[in-house]
This record gives structure tokens, C-alpha cells and sequence, in this order.
């Protein structure tokens, strides 16, 4: 009701057939959202995130002793429960890298799958009843993972792998992801939209920061105390959807005849099979000409080569338990530093140094952002060697911000590799892109897990191994900066009009 209808309504009286009834708090709830559905996908994205701190860190625990008790069982009955150092010996270890290595690659192929069917869907059903069926997906796999640790003695702890599969249903993260970041470009303008990829990130780092001291706590108690409080919290995720507004705009109306010409537009509908053919035949057809490029074949093997080496990032909490005996909730606070000095390199550090490269030099942006990528990818390998060599907890501890502080080496590089395109192949080169980065993901884990499988079996200094390899992979991603070459004159509006 407006306020001019206010001022002449009665105070009293009947109430008008047309005025809204009075709002329930569960419709109240659902309207706050819809009027603010960036709100809403920030907070969903938040609790999510939180979530899964709450949940992940203690279930690495869970594995570690799940392994445990059946590797026991085996060499001395396991009449007991089995804790402490007896499970930090190498055979242990060992397995635990493994599975988590090979549960990442399991949980990369259901979003390679379906990547391309949910996106069809999100574009023709809606956005939000994908988003939801990916939470649920996640969410029956965390559970899976839990019914899998709650009884080791029955099923085997690299069970978690095949647990990947009921991220079939959703698509999992690489889907969930696509589907956030259309919806947040659905409501916002072409202006606003990298701040508000930017605060997508930021309100994830802010949510690890406040889960991780959390979940140590309550690791402290019990580690499935943080379990179940993280699978509670998830589940109200779920339930968040149910009001959050759809951003999927839908079709113009046009005429009285538009019924008809949809019925007529209905009957001549492709097929699934036609459409999959077509798809095919798009793939098929498309121009991969701008690959012959030296500069972004560069790129691509340099991008390549840092999603191998970020990966060393999943072990840093095994690795600190095994290399200076610390519980599980006092690793955990590496993860709540890794947070905060990617915070910091997100909201102070890079923009600084943006804007003094632009006052200093007047670079264009993709020249502006290749400097910026090479000296991340010094303090990238910088952080990497550190961790790799920590005989003391004061120098992992140095080692973890900074091999965080190359969180943004990623995005740089998209940057730069952009300008070399023109507009018409930057989809097909930011599909080719993800294809690099998923094709390494599915190799990342295993590959890393048989390198700590090395360090334990040999001890010592080479238990930094995987650290040590993923320096060397940055240090080689380094030295390729230093031979691109960007073009001279970048496209139309990259010049910040130093001209």
C-alpha cells in the first residue's frame, strides 16, 4: 500500500478485499529475501561455507581414525580404540593422503558430467531449484562420508570416494559455483559486478574465520560435536532456498496470441537428443584458432601447473599433526591464518597495489595485472619452500600467509590471458580454461598423495616433499611470466585513459 492510500484509508473498519493480509513470520522471512536476493545469496553462501568448516576439518579426524582402527585390527586384533601418536605412523598417514586425494578427483567428475545439463536447466527451470538440488547433492555426500566413519570395521574408509556419486544429483561444487555466480550476475549491472564477485569471496573468507576457532572447540570436546553442529547448520542452508527469490528473468509477454505461439513454439522444441547433437556439433565447430598463440599456450600450462601446486594446500593440517604432533583442532588454526592473509591480499594488498601501479606507471590493466602475477608468484613458492622446510612450527607458520597470499595469482592470470583474445573467443578460451583447471584437479590429489606417500616412507626433511614439489612447479610458473608478451594496444576500454 503507498502512502497516499495510507492517508485516505479508514482507521477503522473493513478491511479492503485488495489489501495484502497480514504476513506470517515464515512469509515474512521469505519477503526479506526477495527483496534482496543479493542478501540472500551472500548469506547462503556464508552459512554454507561455515558449515562446512564446522563439518570438513573434524571428518579429516574421522578418516585418520576410522584408518586407523582397521589398519590396528590387522596387526594386533584392535581390541580397543586406537588414538594419539599410534595413528601418526607412516602406514596410517600414508592412506589418509590417499583417500583424500583420490576423493577430490571422485568429487571433480560429477561436475565435469553434468556441467552442462544443470546449466541447461538453471536456464530454463530456474536457478534456485538447481542451486538447492546442488546442496542437497553435497549435503547426502557429507552424510555418506559420516555413515562410513560411524563404522569402520564395516565398510572401508575409501568408501568416501565412492560417495562422490550422489553429487550426480546437483552437480556438485563446480556446479554449485556456476550457478552462484549467475545468479549474483543476474541481479547486479555490468559495473557492479566484480565488487560483488569480489564480496563473494570475502564473505567466504570471513565465514572460515569464524568457523575454524569454532570448530576447534568443539573438536575439543568431541570431534563428531562439530560434525553434527555443521550438518545442522547446512541443513538450515537447504531450507534457505525455499525463500530465496528466482533471478532467472522470465520471458517478455508479448500479444493475446502469444499462448498460441507458444503452443506452436512447444511442438517444435528439439529433443534432448537433437539438442545433445547440436552441443556436439557447437563443440565440434568451435574456433580454437587463438591456441596457436605462444603467450596463451604459456598461460594455460602456467595455470596448468599453480592448480597442481595449490592443491599442497589440502595436506597442510595433516601435515602439521604428523611433523610436530599437534592435536587436530590446534592444526585447524592454520586454516583460520591461511583465511585471514587471503583476506588481507583480497581486500588491501592487491587493490593497493593496483592503484599504485596505475598512479607509478599508468599501465593498462592487463600489463598492470602480469606484473602484479609475477610477483605473487614469487611470494606463492616463497610460502611453498618455507612450509616444505619447517623443522619448527614458527616456520610453517610463516610459510602458510604466504603461500596464502597467492590466492590471487588465478584471476591475474585470466586478466592478462583475456587481453589476448578478442571478444568473440573469450567464451570458448574461458572454457578451455576451466577445462585445464578441472583436467588438473583430476590428477592433483593422487599425484601430491603418492609424494607425502614418499615423505613418510623416507622421513624426516622429506616429509615436505609435496611442498617442496608444489615450489617447484610455481618457481616454473614464475619463470613462463617472464616470457609473455601482451600485445601492444589492448582492446577498447582496458586503456585507463593514460592516452
Amino acid at each position: 500500500m503507498t502512502a497516499d492510500q495510507d492517508t485516505t484509508a479508514p482507521l477503522l473498519g473493513q478491511r479492503d478485499e485488495s489489501e495484502p493480509t497480514p504476513l506470517s513470520t515464515v512469509q515474512q522471512a521469505r519477503a526479506i529475501f526477495q527483496v534482496s536476493p543479493i542478501l540472500a545469496i551472500f548469506s547462503l553462501l556464508a552459512l554454507a561455507e561455515f558449515a562446512a568448516v564446522l563439518f570438513g576439518i573434524p571428518m579429516i579426524s574421522m578418516y585418520e581414525s576410522a584408518i586407523c582402527q582397521r589398519y590396528y585390527a590387522g596387526v594386533d586384533g584392535g581390541a580397543s580404540l586406537v588414538t594419539g601418536d599410534r595413528c601418526k605412523v607412516a602406514p596410517v598417514q600414508r592412506e589418509l593422503a590417499l583417500v583424500k586425494g583420490w576423493q577430490v578427483t571422485f568429487e571433480v567428475i560429477p561436475s565435469i558430467l553434468t556441467a552442462i545439463p544443470y546449466g541447461r536447466l538453471a536456464d530454463t527451470r530456474g536457478r534456485v531449484p538447481v542451486l538447492r538440488w546442488c546442496l542437497i547433492g553435497l549435503g547426502l555426500t557429507g552424510i555418506g562420508n559420516v555413515i562410513i566413519c560411524l563404522w569402520p570395521e564395516m565398510f572401508p574408509t575409501r568408501l568416501v570416494c565412492a560417495a562422490a556419486v550422489f553429487m550426480l544429483f546437483g552437480g556438485g561444487a563446480g556446479v554449485l559455483q556456476a550457478v552462484v555466480f549467475t545468479m549474483v550476475a543476474d541481479v547486479t549491472t555490468a559495473a557492479q559486478r566484480s565488487i560483488a564477485f569480489s564480496w563473494i569471496s570475502a564473505s567466504l573468507l570471513v565465514a572460515t574465520l569464524v568457523a575454524t576457532p569454532m570448530s576447534a572447540s568443539l573438536m575439543s570436546i568431541h570431534p563428531w560435536l562439530s560434525v553434527s553442529v555443521g550438518l545442522t547448520v547446512y541443513m538450515g542452508c537447504i531450507v534457505m532456498t525455499y525463500f530465496i527469490r528466482e533471478t532467472l528473468k522470465p520471458p517478455a509477454a508479448n500479444t493475446d496470441s502469444s499462448s498460441v505461439v507458444s503452443a506452436q513454439d512447444d511442438q517444435d522444441k528439439p529433443t534432448w537428443h537433437q539438442q545433445f547433437k547440436a552441443g556436439l556439433a557447437s563443440i565440434a565447430s568451435t574456433d580454437l584458432s587463438f591456441l596457436q598463440s605462444w603467450s596463451i599456450a604459456i598461460f594455460l600450462t602456467i595455470l596448468l601447473l599453480t592448480t597442481l601446486g595449490r592443491y599442497v594446500q589440502e595436506i597442510i593440517l595433516q601435515y602439521a599433526t604428523k611433523r610436530f604432533s599437534w592435536s587436530w583442532s590446534q592444526a585447524s588454526y592454520l586454516l583460520m591464518l591461511h583465511s585471514l592473509a587471503n583476506l588481507l591480499q583480497l581486500t588491501l594488498l592487491i587493490p593497493w597495489a593496483s592503484s599504485f601501479l596505475d598512479r607509478r606507471f599508468r599501465l593498462p590493466p592487463a600489463q598492470r595485472d602480469l606484473w602484479l602475477a609475477r610477483a605473487v608468484a614469487v611470494v606463492f613458492a616463497l610460502g611453498a619452500v618455507l612450509m616444505g622446510l619447517s623443522s619448527t612450527p614458527a616456520l610453517l607458520i610463516i610459510g602458510v600467509p604466504l603461500f596464502a597470499s597467492g590466492s590471487p595469482f588465478e584471476n591475474l592470470i585470466r586478466s592478462s590471458l583475456t587481453s589476448l583474445v578478442d571478444e568473440h573467443h573469450i567464451g570458448a578460451l574461458y572454457n578451455v580454461v576451466a577445462m585445464v583447471e578441472y583436467g588438473s584437479l583430476l590428477v592433483a590429489g593422487p599425484v601430491l598423495a603418492s609424494a607425502f606417500g614418499v615423505g613418510l616412507e623416507r622421513g624426516g626433511a622429506w616429509l615436505g616433499l609435496p611442498f617442496l614439489a608444489a615450489a617447484g612447479l610455481l618457481v616454473v610458473s614464475g619463470v613462463g611470466l617472464g616470457f609473455v608478451r601482451l600485445p601492444g594496444k589492448v582492446r577498447e576500454g582496458e586503456v585507463d585513459g593514460s592516452e
